[in-house]
């Protein structure tokens, strides 16, 4: 045993992955590691029941909370977090072959950084986006380790990759997109169109064996649970073939593209233009390291052909979700991140051209030089950005709990008041003129495009925030149920005329009428709507 641990030690590229890792994470995360902030779907998650949901397309995922005996810990969900992304880092080094200690520390920040990461340490019970992520680059790692791949190897990646779309569906981007930047990477090493066109059918064939295989097993448990795919992330659009095939259109296809676009264009999560910037000069540097045949292009027009058919399907590699959902965000964007290792690798390659003595090593060196510091920007950015993130879902949550206090203070002094009433609370977002809509946090730009800082989640009214912080998190005894319109509120419930004249008599919050008691129920109204308004 202490010899195995020796061994482990004296590898470096895993020493250096997992210091790197962890200092990144201590720069970037300590505020949220430290601070627990109660928001989003952290607050629909009770604090200490889970129960087993083997029906749904995360069919694996109910089971990470139990590595923390059922508790949402921000510290141990961030020491276990880091640690499964120390092991990511340290696959993700080994595939794509990175070597230098700076490419070592800039791989780690690039994964740490990435919007994915940032908004993964947002939610509670985080381990199981971890673990999808870990299991996804396994799985991708286990195909492009060797040239042969045995049996063996083929049944491991299978096995990871479902695993990996079993507690989380989204990562399985991360394991086309790798492959998809190997099979270039192939390319542009000097391999034979032969050679190529082989590891293109393995890369695309058996992640697309193991994918049919989560299918079979979800709907394996969706018929034994008797359980339906929720509307939510778009899950019921797999609920059969059909559907997936009724979902498809050119549409999907053309939204994908534009996502990418838009992505890497106008929503990298920094200063717009850097990483269209960071591209062009990663272009011109594939060309002078094509020149100086650092890079060989073996059987070039088929080669580069089937480069140009990889690079287009690129970004459905990255963003295939889109096909079957309209419903994507940040937890789904990690793929987006893998094409900047790329640039790693084509620094490390520019870097070991130095020893060259013709009139463009300088050239080179100046151009290696500036990519580097676009990308060291890029890390710096993403730095920023993680512990802004985090301040702000600290005051998010402060708001949230801020303005709970007052509503709850209001119901529980309404005269007639006795706890057993169900109290509704109608709140329209993004409507009308409220005063709930004019308070809060200010709007920051940057911030704009991670998550929508400006609307009004940033006091904790969305959907179900008022409700399940009043219950879940203060522990307020009482019975709460959110109406996102007053229309919604009738239909709901048998109200009389008098009791509808009374609602209509209300004020919005924080003016006096704002809460009153109506028959058997306590209506709570902190934004009527638009359209109400305007009646």
């Amino acid at each position: 045993m202490t010899d195995y641990i020796s061994n482990i030690l004296d590898n470096r590229k895993l020493r250096l992955s997992f210091i790197a890792t962890i200092v990144v994470a201590i720069i970037a995360y300590t505020f949220k590691f430290t601070n627990a902030a109660y928001g989003w779907d952290n607050v629909a998650i009770s604090l200490n029941k889970v129960y087993p949901s083997f029906g749904g397309a995360k069919w694996l995922g109910w089971s990470t909370p139990l590595l923390t005996m059922l508790q949402s810990i921000p510290w141990l969900d961030g020491v276990i977090g880091t640690l499964l992304m120390s092991v990511t880092v340290y696959i993700l080094i080994l595939t794509f072959d990175v070597e230098t200690l700076a490419g070592i520390i800039a791989t780690a920040a690039i994964c740490q950084v990435s919007p994915t990461i940032i908004m993964v340490n947002t939610y509670g019970y985080s381990l199981a986006f971890y673990l999808a992520l870990l299991f996804s680059v396994l799985g991708a790692y286990l195909l492009v380790s060797s040239n042969k791949l045995s049996i063996k190897q083929i049944m491991l990646a299978i096995i990871c990759i479902a695993v990996s779309a079993g507690y989380y569906g989204a990562f399985l981007t991360t394991t086309f997109t790798v492959l998809f930047l190997k099979i270039l990477m192939d390319i542009f090493y000097g391999k034979t169109f032969k050679e190529v066109s082989r590891t293109c059918t393995a890369f695309i064939g058996i992640p697309v064996i193991a994918v049919a295989i989560f299918y079979l097993i979800l709907r394996i448990l969706l018929a034994v649970s008797g359980q339906q795919l929720q509307a939510y992330g778009g899950e019921n659009n797999i609920s059969s073939l059909g559907s997936i095939i009724s979902f498809l259109s050119f549409k999907r296809i053309a939204d994908v593209y534009g996502a990418c676009l838009y992505y890497y264009i106008y929503r990298s999560f920094t200063p717009h233009l850097l990483t269209v910037i960071i591209f062009i000069l990663f272009a011109v540097a594939i060309i002078v390291l094509l020149k100086r045949k650092v890079l060989v292009i073996r059987d070039s027009a088929k080669n580069v052909a089937l480069a140009v058919v990889i690079i287009l399907l690129m970004p459905v590699a990255m963003g295939f979700l889109g096909l079957f959902t309209t419903q994507i965000h940040e937890l789904m964007y990690f793929g987006y991140s893998m094409p900047y290792l790329t640039v790693v690798v084509v620094c490390e390659l520019l870097y070991k051209t130095y020893r060259s003595d013709d009139s463009n090593v300088k050239f080179i060196k100046s151009l290696e030089i500036v990519i580097s510091c676009l990308l060291v920007a890029y890390i710096y950015f993403g730095i920023v950005l993680a512990n802004t993130v985090a301040i702000r879902a600290s005051s998010y949550m402060q708001s949230t709990y801020a303005l709970c206090i007052r509503v709850v203070d209001r119901i529980e002094c309404t005269e007639g008041f006795t706890g057993e009433e169900q109290v509704c609370v109608i709140y329209c977002p993004s409507e009308g003129d409220s005063y709930i809509d004019s308070t809060g946090l200010t709007s920051i730009p940057i911030l704009d495009d991670l998550w929508n800082v400006s609307d009004s989640r940033v006091n904790g009214l969305n959907d179900f925030n008022v409700p399940l912080f009043i219950r879940n998190i203060m522990g307020v005894p009482v019975d709460v149920k959110q109406y996102t319109s007053l229309d919604s509120f009738y239909e709901d419930c048998d109200l009389s005329d008098l009791e509808e004249s009374q609602i209509s008599d209300m004020e919005m919050f924080p003016n006096n009428s704002c809460v009153r008691k109506v028959g058997n129920r306590i209506v709570v109204m902190l934004n009527r709507g638009i359209e109400e308004l305007e009646q």
